[in-house]
């Protein structure tokens, strides 16, 4: 693929001898397979600390170009987290929820948020997390769903803040003034 990519099959003759080439190398290195990753790089916050880390597996197949997608993934992480609590958010659009429990079971097991767009992550989530995205339509604020959700079901503020901060650097939750149409007639929540 990486020969591929660089334009060598063209030459037939210089594609077989760069491809023998990488199998002596990989043979002389033990290398046993081949992974492919990304590495975004950003620069220091004022303060010194880097602004976001973030490891993470993705297995399946992901929307093309990546570019555009990473770098809003990057603008969402970098946000001020505690101004994130007074947003309105709405679920984006491609994304759908999938519950899995045993028959006759009154709660569910697991529960993921999936995405159909763009990195295409599935990640599990907390009951907590699934109650604030189902109340997220753009009315109330972040932390204001997080305060009625952590009263009505006993969930740990602290823990459903981190979540709900974390689905939205991911991008299951989208600002809900990103995700309305532009329209005279339609004001956004206050």
């Amino acid at each position: 693929m990486w020969l591929r990519e660089a334009g060598e099959e063209r030459n037939l003759a210089e594609y077989r001898r760069s491809y023998a080439a990488y199998l002596r190398d990989f043979e002389a290195r033990g290398v046993r397979s081949v992974g492919f990753g990304m590495i975004w790089l950003g620069r220091p916050q004022e303060d010194g600390s880097l602004p976001w880390r973030r490891f993470e597996e993705l297995t399946g197949e992901v929307q093309q170009p990546l570019g555009p997608v990473i770098g809003r993934t990057a603008e969402r992480a970098v946000r001020d987290r505690r101004s994130i609590l007074a947003e309105h958010f709405t679920v984006a659009g491609d994304v759908t929820e999938e519950r899995y429990q045993r028959f006759g079971a009154e709660h569910p097991e697991v529960i993921l948020a999936r995405q159909g767009a763009g990195l295409r992550r599935a990640r599990p989530i907390s009951s907590a997390a699934a109650y604030f995205m189902a109340a997220s339509d753009g009315e109330l604020a972040a932390g204001q769903i997080i305060t009625a959700v952590c009263a009505l079901t006993d969930a740990d503020e602290d823990a459903l803040q981190a979540e709900v901060l974390d689905l939205c650097a991911d991008g299951f939750l989208t600002l809900y003034s990103e995700a309305q149409p532009p329209s005279s007639s339609t004001a956004a929540p206050q």
